[in-house]
């Protein structure tokens, strides 16, 4: 018992620290959602990262920094485990996430929005492709138009 909570704290300390770039950037932008938003911000525990529901934005959008999933409110359960696909890339690479994936991704999804190109080639992008082949088993498949809205919990 003792050994695996050692190991566990172990590889959690790891992990903060491999990925310290990309979770401070997380931790900037819920400082700036707590200031823009405040209360009207939910956030909640989603498998092993925090996700930040912010009442902004039109259209369906996501943002995975670190171990933080920023999403519009009412985006669809798909988009929230594409962006985990998102957070699983940022585990393994670390601090080269942001310019591996987090600047690409983020100029792709800015150009195709101005573009309005169809959802499906959006996925193709290898950082889209990639996040949708390792978001969580048993969720299913982005369609790229994630505008269904998630069920209210009370």
């Amino acid at each position: 018992m003792l050994r695996t909570i050692f190991w566990r704290a172990c590889s959690e300390g790891w992990l903060w620290t491999w990925e310290l770039p990309n979770t401070l950037c997380g931790l900037l932008g819920l400082l700036l959602v707590w200031i823009c938003w405040g209360r009207r911000a939910r956030m909640y525990p989603y498998r092993s990262a925090w996700v930040v529901e912010v009442p902004a934005g039109r259209g369906a959008w996501g943002l995975a920094l670190g171990r933080f999933i920023f999403l519009r409110a009412g985006c669809a359960d798909q988009m929230l485990a594409h962006e985990y696909g998102h957070v699983r890339q940022s585990r393994l690479l670390g601090p080269l996430y942001l310019p591996v994936i987090g600047l690409p991704s983020l100029l792709h999804a800015f150009w195709h929005r101005i573009r309005r190109g169809d959802p499906e080639q959006y996925l193709r992008f290898y950082t889209e492709s990639w996040a949708e082949a390792w978001k969580p088993k048993g969720e299913a498949r982005s369609t790229g138009r994630n505008h269904l809205p998630r069920p209210s919990k009370t």
